[in-house]
């Protein structure tokens, strides 16, 4: 194997905790209607590329990213119902601080 594909094989490794940590970055850095947009699409951009490399990526036994993989799964599956009820929540308590 070349070394670049040992790197290759590691960084995909290692994507979706990547993409957590990118998501958490952006939403520190980022502000307003740009944090939202981060907070949604980074997780669904580097979900959408490590499902697109997981063959590659999960050759030959390569459970670490199997699991880590199936772990960013399921964290998404509670990250985005939580993320609409934040949003709703603070949106409705801004209408009602402007109504007022």
């Amino acid at each position: 194997m070349a070394k670049v594909e040992q790197i290759l094989l590691v960084a995909g490794t290692f994507l979706p905790l990547i993409g957590i940590l990118a998501t958490a970055l952006l939403a520190i850095v980022l502000q307003k209607w740009w944090r939202l947009a981060a907070m949604v699409l980074v997780p669904v951009l580097f979900f959408g590329l490590s499902n697109y490399y997981a063959p590659q990526v999960g050759a030959n036994g390569n459970m670490l990213f199997v699991a880590i993989f199936g772990v960013y799964m399921v964290v998404l599956t509670i990250y985005y119902p939580a993320l609409l009820i934040a949003a709703v929540t603070l949106w409705l308590r801004r209408d009602r601080v402007d109504a007022s």
